[in-house]
């Protein structure tokens, strides 16, 4: 009997490490979507030689390409017709793993109505806080709203948000990350004539103009609240999203010279500290008072630098070629457009650590960030037009590793809020899929991309 036991046990561990034997697809996703007539396949497993594949019970033969990461491979399987797949992947002695999609939707917006009926209803927008958290999320979806069916639900979610606000007040706005609320605000005011959030943009404009300058005439990224304790006289390179952007606007738009005078320098301001000049890529934060990076040992950071681009590029759209400061501003856009190339990993994403692909993990809004500045950058001249087909390529990536939710489809592989430190405190970020800017970051891509064919 104790031999039959044990030979019983035996069978069951076998059993147990055979349900593993099948390799682990990370894309595309159970029940997710493919963009177009390719399917980006990235499995992890032990060895993609011993695999077999079949897509809708047809064997193919993927060409497999290793990627960065540890036991993870990739290749690109063509789709015949658009509507329902199954791909299956199994070693010849057995274990699988099958996962069923979709490819019937053809344009980005029809991909982002996809993903807003999700996140939509899990943020009531009342409940939201006044913070980045949010306003980078607000921001990217009023604009979509030009070019949705959906476009009044989206409008009226921003509404009811500052319609809160103005009914509640306000927190103080007293740091960076209080600032950006005001994009979404500004824009229903002069794209849609409703300024009834606009005492809110004033109190932002208000502490920009009057906050104390720091020693090389920028704000502090935490400005004089309690956060400031921890981060004493810094910038960030989130703040050219955070509050150099909205300055930039009512700026030009309303002739404020002096919040011009401060503004328009800031983005040159953030190079000659920020940027490494090794790599051309930007760093996260410098520590104004002892002059050095903060921390010492910083390194770069991919939604930094997504944030620099798509600041950068907003405000190049805000200029026009005509302003003087045009040339300025491209040139910086282009350089860091061009820097981040070499680190861009075949699968369509960056690493958080950026400059060192495999390192940590792949994130999903820095990425789109960057796609987002390939893409309407190539669009606007300023980058060469493969520089859209990365861009594309970016989107269908992020697409293929959406999952599906009880309404629509979540956005993964978004990194949590994230302060300044070395490369092993980026990779122990934790992710997410409920990150409202993460989607916001994706809306940015998505909406550039409206038009095209896939």
């Amino acid at each position: 009997m104790k031999k039959a036991a044990a030979l019983l046990s035996l069978v069951f561990v076998l059993l147990l490490v055979g349900c593993q034997w099948g390799p682990q697809v990370l894309s595309p996703t159970r029940d997710g979507i493919v963009i177009g007539d390719t399917a980006r396949l990235i499995v992890q497993s032990y060895s993609v030689e011993e695999d077999r594949v079949f897509l809708n019970d047809v064997e193919v033969f993927p060409e497999w390409q290793a990627e960065a990461y540890a036991d993870r491979w990739m290749a690109d399987i063509s789709l015949q017709y658009r509507g329902e797949h199954t791909l299956t992947l199994g070693k010849v002695w057995g274990g699988e793993s099958s996962v069923s999609f979709r490819n019937d939707l053809h344009g980005s917006v029809d991909v982002a109505e996809n993903v807003l009926a999700h996140i939509l209803r899990q943020n009531n927008p009342e409940d939201l806080d006044w913070n980045w958290v949010a306003a980078i999320f607000l921001y990217p979806l009023a604009k979509i709203s030009e070019l949705s069916d959906q476009g009044e639900t989206y409008l009226d979610y921003v509404r009811r948000f500052h319609e809160h606000y103005m009914d509640q007040g306000t927190p103080s706005i007293d740091l960076a990350d209080a600032c950006p609320a005001a994009l979404s605000a500004y824009y229903l005011a002069r794209e849609h004539g409703e300024a009834f959030a606009m005492p809110n943009v004033e109190k932002v404009v208000h502490y920009i103009k009057t906050g104390e300058r720091n020693a090389i005439g920028s704000l502090d990224h935490l400005g004089f609240g309690f956060e400031s304790l921890f981060y004493p006289g810094s910038i960030w390179v989130d703040s050219l999203m955070m509050w150099v952007l909205i300055s930039v606007q009512v700026g030009l738009d309303t002739g404020d010279a002096e919040l011009l005078d401060f503004a328009l320098p800031q983005p040159s301001i953030f190079a000659s500290r920020l940027r490494d000049p090794d790599t051309g890529l930007f760093f996260h934060a410098w520590n104004v008072e002892e002059d050095h990076l903060l921390p010492a040992f910083n390194t770069p950071w991919l939604r930094g630098n997504g944030w620099v681009l798509t600041a950068v590029l907003e405000m190049i759209s805000e200029l026009g070629p005509d302003h003087p400061r045009y040339g300025e501003y491209a040139a910086l856009f282009t350089d860091l457009a061009e820097a981040t190339v070499p680190y861009r990993q075949p699968s369509g994403y960056w690493d958080t650590v950026i400059t060192m692909p495999g390192y940590a993990y792949e994130e999903a809004s820095g990425s789109a960030l960057i796609a987002y500045a390939y893409a309407k950058g190539a669009r606007l001249g300023l980058l060469d037009p493969s520089y859209r087909e990365l861009g594309r390529d970016t989107f269908r990536a992020i697409v293929s590793r959406m999952k599906k939710q009880e309404t629509g489809y979540s956005v993964e592989e978004i990194s949590v809020g994230t302060n300044p430190m070395g490369a092993p405190g980026y990779r122990a970020v934790p992710r997410t899929s409920e990150r409202l800017y993460g989607y916001g970051a994706f809306l940015f891509l998505a909406m550039e991309l409206a038009g095209d064919d896939f």
